[in-house]
């Protein structure tokens, strides 16, 4: 029988070094509890996760949801290095090469599936005070559907250096038909970056992946400021992405905020989408 795993995570107390990576928002604790109740579409799928930050998300996918490939992403220095400490004390990694070895510059660290860490080997960043946090059940027993998955783990975890701004210039090509679905949780919270974003997810959804099956996504957010989702949405619109409203789990399994509103998408590209860029 498969048994529940604590995930693990070192977070900042407070925002560091301008960015608000450090720290594990209430949008992604909602879409890790639709995760643990809809766990079949990522198996066996090759997933990506944009703007990572602690990793939640993603460290989940690959716990529970027996993906094929998993692979994290973000950009600030600060939070790249949390973000594979965390990946390496909840995965059982162990590394297949340093960053120098990499052909790609944009991969910050790829491993294989070792012995797990413990969090006594987790190395912190920096002397900025830092509290470990365990993500528990809200419940004592552990339901079927919240176990960790007993199939293959993913043969390939892969941390990316993955910047939003430039990602059309210089990234796409290497990204293109690599993976089946994308994930974001609480991406959407600076007009300023809605646009690059958005082309992101648009050159990512416009690709067909080597199975021949369209790449969907699926975004987690809070609505801190409705004009903020607004243009979200108008800027989907504008660039023909689909969005699909899906229905948040009844089910609370994390401690997070209830009185926020959330909101859950998934995306496609329409047949008639516009490249921009």
């Amino acid at each position: 029988m498969c048994q529940l795993q604590l995930v693990d995570l070192f977070v900042y107390r407070f925002m560091f070094a301008g960015t608000t990576g450090l720290c594990t928002w209430e949008a992604s604790l909602v879409f890790s509890e639709w995760l643990l109740q809809n766990r079949d579409i990522f198996r066996h799928q090759r997933v990506l996760e944009l703007g990572s930050g602690l990793g939640l998300a993603g460290i989940l996918v690959a716990m529970c949801a027996a993906p094929a490939e998993i692979s994290f992403s973000d950009h600030f220095p600060e939070t790249l290095q949390m973000l594979k400490n965390n990946v390496k004390n909840n995965l059982r990694c162990s590394s297949r090469g340093s960053l120098a070895q990499q052909n790609d510059e944009s991969v910050v660290a790829e491993y294989a599936f070792g012995e797990r860490h413990s969090s006594g080997n987790t190395t912190s960043v920096s002397d900025v005070a830092m509290n470990e946090t365990s993500f528990l059940p809200l419940s004592t027993t552990t339901p079927s559907w919240l176990s960790s998955s007993s199939e293959a783990s993913p043969q390939k975890i892969r941390i990316f250096n993955l910047d939003w701004t430039e990602f059309i210039r210089t990234q796409h090509e290497m990204l293109s038909a690599t993976f089946d679905i994308i994930i974001a949780s609480d991406v959407v919270y600076d007009v300023d970056l809605i646009p690059d974003l958005v082309r992101v997810f648009g050159k990512l959804l416009s690709c067909e992946n080597d199975n021949g099956k369209q790449v969907t996504a699926y975004v987690s957010f809070t609505v801190r400021n409705t004009k903020t989702t607004d243009y979200f949405l108008d800027f989907l619109s504008r660039c023909n992405i689909l969005y699909e409203e899906i229905d948040l789990p009844e089910r609370r399994v994390f401690f997070y905020d209830t009185f926020g509103t959330y909101r859950l998408l998934k995306l496609r590209k329409s047949l008639d989408y516009c490249d921009d860029s």
